[in-house]
C-alpha cells in the first residue's frame, strides 16, 4: 500500500512538472562578413560583424543578440548549447578587438522580457572563444530551455483595478533618511489634516521606502503604496488630543547593488501618505518580552556614513555616475563625523573610483593623514574601446578621532590630460549607543 501511495505521488509530480513546463528549441546561424567600424566619439575601431539584426557592440565586447515573442517566462537556469559548430579565427581577424575581453568559455544568457505587456525572450552569446590554439567563431548553434507557459491571458497582464490613492483624501509628506518619526497633532495639521474630532484609530500611514524600481521587470514590486503599521500614543479615548502622536519606522534610501549607488536615480525624498478616517488603521502587535536572564547586551551600533555626488557620466550612457574630478586639483579632502565612536573596533572603509588616461595612474588614499592604500588605474591607449579604468579599496582601519578626514591625491604620472574621477567613499564604524 505504501509502495503504491509512493508511486502515485511520483506520478503526480511528473504530471504537474509536465503541466506547467515545457521544453522549447531554438535554432541560429552566425553570418560573419565585413568588418565594421564602431566610432565612440574619442576613437574609431574596426571589428569583425556579422548579420546587423544579431549584431551588438558596447565598446568592449562583441555579442550576438535575439529576441523572439514567448508566450510563458523561461525557468531559471534551464537555458543550454547544443549543436555549436565553429570555424578557426586568426589574430589578426580580431582587428581592434582586445582579446583580454574574449573567453576559452562560451558565456550567454537566456532570460524573459516585458515591454508593453509583450513578453519576450532576450538571448545575449559571445560569439568568439579563446582556444590554445588561437582563437574560433561561432557559425551556427542550437538553444534548449524550459518554459512556464502562460494559463490565459488574465496572467500574460496584471489585473486592472482602481489604485488604493483614488478613494478618499490623502495627505503626502517626505523623509531624507531611515528612523523611526514621530508626528504629532501640529505636524497632522500643517499637512492639512483635520484633527479636530480625529479619531486616532482611523489614521494610516502607506508608504514603500526608498529603495529604487528593480531592474527586472519580472521582480514581484508593490502596484500600489502598502500600509505600514504604526504605534499611536493615546488612541486609547478615541481623541488625538495635543499630548498624543503617531510613532512608525520610515524607509529611506539605502545602497542599490544593481546599480552600485547609494542614491536613487528617480527622487531626492521618500514619500510616504496618510489617510484619515473610516476603517481603522495597521497597528504594531505587541510583544510579550522574555523573562529569561539576558545572554548578550548589546551597548554598540554600526554607523555607516557615505559620500556620494553624481555629476559626471563618463561615457555618457549606462547607470554609472561619478562625482568629484581630480584634474587641475589633483588632491580632495572629505570629512567625516562618529559620535561616540570605539577607536578600539576597526572600520570598513571603502573608496571607490575611475581615471581616464593613457598612462597608468593611480589614487593615493589617506586616513586622517596617514597613508591608508592605493588604488591603481590601467591606462587607456587611443586604440583600446575602453573609456576609462576603474578599481576600489576596501580595507580596514582603526579610527583615532570621531572626527575623520580622508584625503585622496591622484597622481596623473605626468600626464595632463589624466582625470580620475570618485565614485564613493563609504565608512562603517562601530559606536556606542547611549540609548542603552
Amino acid at each position: 500500500m505504501r509502495c503504491l501511495f509512493m508511486r502515485s505521488i511520483y506520478l503526480l509530480i511528473v504530471v504537474f512538472i509536465f503541466e506547467f513546463t515545457s521544453a522549447q528549441e531554438r535554432n541560429f546561424d552566425i553570418k560573419w562578413g565585413n568588418s565594421q567600424t564602431f566610432d565612440n566619439g574619442i576613437s574609431t575601431h574596426v571589428i569583425p560583424s556579422f548579420d546587423a539584426e544579431h549584431f551588438n557592440f558596447n565598446g568592449e565586447t562583441l555579442t550576438f543578440v535575439a529576441q523572439w515573442p514567448e508566450n510563458g517566462q523561461i525557468v531559471k537556469n534551464s537555458a543550454k548549447l547544443t549543436s555549436v559548430k565553429t570555424i578557426p579565427m586568426s589574430k589578426q581577424e580580431l582587428l581592434d578587438l582586445d582579446p583580454a575581453f574574449i573567453s576559452s568559455n562560451i558565456r550567454f544568457s537566456l532570460k524573459s522580457t516585458n515591454s508593453r505587456g509583450a513578453t519576450a525572450a532576450m538571448l545575449e552569446l559571445s560569439p568568439i572563444l579563446k582556444t590554445a590554439n588561437g582563437f574560433e567563431k561561432i557559425t551556427s548553434f542550437s538553444v534548449t530551455y524550459q518554459n512556464t507557459p502562460f494559463r490565459n491571458s488574465s496572467l500574460r497582464s496584471a489585473t486592472i483595478y482602481n489604485s488604493i490613492l483614488s478613494q478618499g483624501a490623502w495627505y503626502q509628506f517626505a523623509i531624507n533618511e531611515s528612523g523611526i518619526y514621530r508626528l504629532d497633532r501640529n505636524f497632522l495639521q500643517s499637512l492639512g489634516i483635520p484633527v479636530s474630532g480625529l479619531n486616532p484609530n482611523t489614521i494610516k500611514i502607506y508608504g514603500y521606502g526608498g529603495d529604487m524600481l528593480p531592474l527586472e521587470n519580472f521582480d514581484d514590486t508593490p502596484l500600489d503604496p502598502v500600509e505600514n503599521a504604526i504605534k499611536v500614543i493615546g488612541a486609547e479615548d478615541g481623541v488625538f488630543d495635543t499630548e498624543d502622536y503617531i510613532l512608525f519606522y520610515g524607509r529611506g534610501q539605502r545602497y542599490n547593488e544593481d546599480s552600485r549607488t547609494h542614491i536613487n536615480a528617480y527622487t531626492d525624498q521618500t514619500i510616504y501618505y496618510i489617510q484619515v478616517g473610516g476603517s481603522n488603521g495597521l497597528r504594531v502587535n505587541p510583544l510579550v518580552e522574555p523573562t529569561d536572564a539576558s545572554v548578550e547586551i548589546l551597548t554598540t551600533f554600526v554607523d555607516y556614513q557615505f559620500h556620494e555626488v553624481d555629476q559626471y557620466n563618463i561615457a555618457n550612457l549606462g547607470r554609472r555616475w561619478f562625482g568629484e574630478r581630480f584634474d587641475f586639483e589633483s588632491q580632495q579632502e572629505f570629512l567625516f563625523d562618529f559620535p561616540n565612536l570605539m577607536s578600539n573596533e576597526l572600520a570598513e572603509i571603502r573608496v571607490v573610483a575611475a581615471a581616464t588616461s593613457e598612462v597608468n595612474t593611480n589614487l593615493q588614499i589617506a586616513l586622517n593623514g596617514s597613508p591608508l592604500g592605493q588604488i591603481n588605474f590601467s591606462g587607456n591607449s587611443s586604440q583600446s574601446s575602453a573609456l576609462a579604468s576603474g578599481s576600489e579599496l576596501n580595507t580596514q582601519a582603526s579610527l583615532s578621532s570621531e572626527a575623520v578626514t580622508v584625503n585622496l591625491n591622484y597622481n596623473n604620472s605626468g600626464n595632463p590630460a589624466s582625470t580620475g574621477y570618485l565614485d564613493f567613499i563609504s565608512i562603517a564604524a562601530t559606536c556606542v549607543d547611549l540609548c542603552r
